[in-house]
């Protein structure tokens, strides 16, 4: 009978997290029709028409995410690296900055979206709580609306995101191909194969006597059939006439889903993901592809501040701190935490003033992380693939507390592999067991050992250069 029990409880906890703080509503008023209307020109350097007959390549980044903006400006130096000249477009937000320092031409498409509805998206996408919808059903529409207008007045053929989620609905209507890989390597052929362990979080306080193993299956089924956060998109679909999207999954798919991860580190071989077809077509508008393109991470402007490097030079173990989505008294525990250790401890504030002082910490808004993991002995990080990645290449061991499942997919990788910790996010509110986690990974060298053998099989593969290849691929079969 427990089985029933535990399905109820899991629902009522997924549903709840699903909704909570969709109170939020974005109401937009006017749509705006014409192309002057729709965009703004934002010139780094200036993208000249290239006359080509075959349909652009658009590249659409969520200005709400780091990871997101990055991959996208390594996707677009990819493009530029091949002769291609990506046409960018965003509705701006917490990191357009990036696109700016970078030198970056763009289009800002309306609505326009502020530093605080950026940060409202990225709270939806969180299981510590603040979880709620992406979008309003209104605010979407405007949203969908105006991507049309804009697709069809730039006449582009082939669309790459990471989590602007509209574009699902945009660029299908708009008739161009859509790509996304922000999926990482989040897809259903994971959870198919049973690969995706339940949330941590979740774990701690489901009772003991509901077996784990039932419990995974558990999850890897709602992953590939629950319609969680679909209703706003489905609603939008119908009014605009345009297919709708048939489960959480396929709102997350494109028409093509990069994996931006190397075979050997997911465990699923090449010809095993690009050869998947649906179990369940009935689940996705049409017959989605995957295609492996290998790692992408950032690798941003800038280098390491002389203050910084000063600061790594001294004696004694080096934690780096990058939880650049979480919550403001997450990273205040942390901290507290690891300045009763023996180590000097680095951190990227972001968004957060934390005005802490002490002499074995050094604050910075921003770094560019390619660079400094290399520099030290451990990073503490949310999971994001970009984020773990850098780490993989940087040899360097990494402990994990994920904000959200496809984070908490990643960090258990590198657990498997022996390279990491993977600890539910309420932790930080423990400081004895952030300490003893830390000590564990700094103490053994063994996790550093297996990092760097991640850090060989990872050199092997260039990710923007064969998403680059990729989407001229797609572009070329529109001619």
């Amino acid at each position: 009978m427990y089985p029933i029990s535990a399905i109820c409880i899991f629902t009522s906890w997924a549903w709840h997290l699903s909704h909570e703080g969709a109170g939020v509503a974005f109401r937009i008023d006017a749509l705006r029709s014409t192309t002057d209307q729709t965009s703004g020109r934002h010139d780094g350097t200036r993208q000249e028409d290239t006359h080509m007959t075959k349909k652009r390549i658009g590249l659409f980044p969520h200005m709400g995410y780091l990871s997101e903006t990055s991959r996208m400006v390594a996707a677009y130096k990819a493009l530029r690296a091949m002769g291609e000249e990506p046409l960018v477009a965003t509705h701006g937000g917490t990191y357009e900055w990036v696109l700016e320092q970078e030198g970056i031409g763009y289009e800002v498409i309306e609505p326009r979206m502020s530093d605080e509805r950026c940060r409202a998206f990225v709270k939806a996408n969180r299981v510590d709580g603040q979880a709620g919808r992406f979008y309003e059903t209104d605010e979407l529409e405007s949203i969908v609306r105006h991507e049309i207008d804009f697709m069809r007045s730039n006449d582009v053929g082939v669309a790459l995101t990471g989590f602007n989620l509209s574009l699902g609905l945009s660029a299908r209507k708009a008739g161009a191909r859509y790509c996304v890989t922000h999926l990482a390597s989040w897809s259903p052929v994971v959870f198919e194969r049973q690969m995706q362990t339940p949330y941590n979080y979740l774990t701690e306080r489901v009772p003991s006597f509901i077996p784990r193993t039932w419990l995974r299956r558990l999850v890897n089924w709602i992953y590939l059939n629950s319609k969680i956060m679909t209703k706003p998109f489905r609603v939008v679909a119908d009014r605009l006439d345009i297919e709708p999207i048939h489960s959480t999954m396929d709102m997350f798919m494109g028409d093509v889903t990069i994996v931006t991860e190397a075979p050997e580190i997911l465990g699923i071989t090449r010809e095993d993901l690009e050869s998947w077809v649906p179990r369940k077509p009935g689940l996705y508008h049409d017959t989605p592809r995957l295609r492996y393109a290998g790692p992408m991470y950032a690798k941003l402007f800038g280098e390491v501040p002389e203050e910084v490097e000063r600061f790594l030079e001294a004696d004694g173990p080096t934690i780096y701190v990058a939880l650049t989505s979480t919550r403001e008294d997450y990273l205040r525990d942390l901290v507290g935490a690891l300045l009763d250790l023996d180590a000097r401890l680095l951190v990227v504030s972001t968004v957060h003033d934390l005005r802490i002082e002490h002499d074995r910490l050094l604050l910075a808004k921003h770094l560019p992380s390619h660079l400094v993991m290399p520099m030290v002995d451990l990073a503490v990080i949310h999971g994001g693939q970009g984020s773990v990645q850098t780490a993989v290449a940087s040899g360097t061991p990494i402990v994990g507390f994920p904000l959200q499942t496809e984070q908490m997919f990643n960090l258990e990788l590198v657990q498997q592999h022996g390279a990491g910790l993977n600890l539910p996010l309420q932790r930080l509110g423990r400081p004895h067991d952030v300490r003893d986690a830390v000590r564990t990974v700094l103490d053994d060298r063994a996790f550093t050992a297996n990092m760097r053998r991640l850090q060989e099989i990872q050199a092997g593969y260039d990710g923007p250069r064969e998403v680059a290849r990729i989407l001229l691929e797609e572009a070329d079969a529109l001619l």
